[in-house]
């Protein structure tokens, strides 16, 4: 299994929405430098339950956040 740690900052402000069973889920994106390559990918996330409204709380565009994952 391939597992990703990001370490970056937020690109735009994030979006929280809804499902049809009322549970939230959160759009955000992060940009991510490569120091080789001298360039700046930025990585699509989606995050469920109550921790997309806790990031949508208490973080805004600019701030510092860490993304663990799978590919």
């Amino acid at each position: 299994m391939n597992s990703v740690n990001l370490v970056s900052r937020l690109n735009k402000s994030i979006e929280v929405r809804y499902n049809n069973n009322d549970e939230p889920f959160a759009f955000f994106s992060i940009a991510v430098k490569d120091i080789y390559k001298n360039e700046v990918d930025y990585i699509n996330c989606v995050m469920f339950g109550n921790q997309a409204t806790n990031l949508s709380r208490f973080t805004s565009k600019g701030d510092f956040v860490s993304v663990e994952g799978k590919l």
